[in-house]
């Protein structure tokens, strides 16, 4: 039986759209037994986990002038409650072929108080309740490769930055954000190569969509909403390492993102924005026995990103070029060099996502660094 206890505090003083004077605390433990005992003479693992935890935050808010505290805006209590119930059994019915069922019992709850009247209570209590089911089966084609199928269902309650991190502050009704994911998938390490691969396909019922809050005149804050329809995730991930002669390894990892509407009433079937439909990162690295290591890399991202719901506006695709090099001893000394972006490529890293650019141009992009290089040293101990 495992046990473990966790907590954390936490100060803030964040002058962004208005000045945020935050003191948090978080706590929380986690109890899981395992049992590995062969049930009708077969191999079984049997795992049962309580998991906890809980916060509060002393939020004060204030309007921003040139970075200090301006007349107060809000001021509020925050307690969240989550507690989760967890089990899973892997029964093999065959010496290769596992049946893994699961169970999660789920409950949130979002308590907020405010302490600062003047413009009315807001005080407000929410409860989420969630049941999370799992069915799945695992064959283990050799001892370090396997393939593997799964159904579950999923249950997100909203945070409290979803429920409050708005212009003025006032609570939100949101639902809870479900889901139904079908994924299929095999990882694992046959000579040179070394992978995992997956391919899932979720309908997201209630999907949390976190908007620019068009009453900001900052233009920094945001707003959480639920989706009006189901929406649609399905991709692929890629992790792949491939040695194909002593002392150089190849590693990729690349994602597929198809996040996208279903025949929502106002956005159809739309790309969700702010995310990549396919991304890719690669290293081709020598690496000398001795403990040096050198090699270029690249990040592509190779479609347009969608800025917002209506996909009227976008961020062009882009492509970086890297090379690392570096000294790691058996030790704990290590060195590296590293420069970045040796192109030059002016891109934009991220975006804010909003619910209708309708075409024009928005102060929604945020630039990538430019060429830059990098050094450090580092010991473990």
């Amino acid at each position: 039986m495992d046990k473990i206890i966790v907590e954390g505090g936490k100060d803030l003083f964040h002058p962004i759209f208005q000045v945020l004077d935050q003191t948090s605390d978080d706590y929380g433990m986690n109890i899981r037994y395992t049992n590995e005992n062969d049930l009708f003479g077969r191999k079984n693992i049997f795992i049962l986990g309580l998991y906890p935890t809980g916060g509060r935050t002393q939020d004060d808010r204030f309007v921003n002038v040139g970075g200090h505290r301006g007349a107060r805006r809000a001021k509020s209590t925050q307690d969240a409650i989550n507690i989760d119930l967890y089990g899973e059994n892997q029964h093999y019915i065959l010496h290769q072929l596992a049946l893994v069922t699961g169970l999660q019992l789920s409950y949130a709850s979002r308590e907020y108080t405010d302490r600062f009247l003047s413009n009315g209570d807001q005080s407000d209590h929410q409860d989420f309740f969630g049941v999370s089911p799992k069915i799945g089966a695992r064959w283990e084609f050799t001892a370090n490769s396997q393939a593997y199928v799964n159904f579950s269902r999923s249950f997100e309650p909203p945070s409290f930055g979803e429920l409050t991190l708005q212009y003025g502050n006032t609570p939100l009704q949101l639902s809870a954000q479900r889901g139904s994911t079908v994924e299929i998938g095999t990882r694992g390490q046959e000579g040179m190569v070394n992978w995992d691969l997956s391919y899932y396909h979720a309908w997201i019922e209630n999907e949390l969509l976190q908007l620019r809050d068009p009453a900001d005149p900052s233009g920094t804050a945001t707003i959480t909403r639920n989706a009006d329809s189901t929406t649609i995730h399905q991709g692929i991930e890629l992790g792949l390492e491939i040695r194909p002669i002593e002392n150089i390894v190849l590693r990729q990892a690349y994602m597929w993102n198809d996040f996208r509407f279903d025949n929502d009433p106002t956005y159809g079937n739309n790309r969700l924005p702010g995310i990549p439909e396919h991304y890719l990162r690669a290293e081709l690295r020598y690496e000398h026995p001795s403990g040096f290591y050198a090699g270029p890399n690249v990040e592509w991202s190779a479609t347009r990103i969608p800025v917002d719901l209506a996909n009227t506006l976008s961020s062009d695709a882009y492509a970086l070029m890297g090379f690392r090099a570096g000294y790691r001893t058996k030790q704990g000394f290590s060195a590296y060099f590293e420069a970045k972006n040796l192109t030059d490529e002016k891109y934009a890293a991220t975006t804010g996502v909003i619910a209708n650019a309708d075409g024009r141009d928005a102060a929604q992009f945020y630039p990538g660094d430019g060429r830059a290089f990098f050094g450090g040293v580092e010991y473990r101990f």
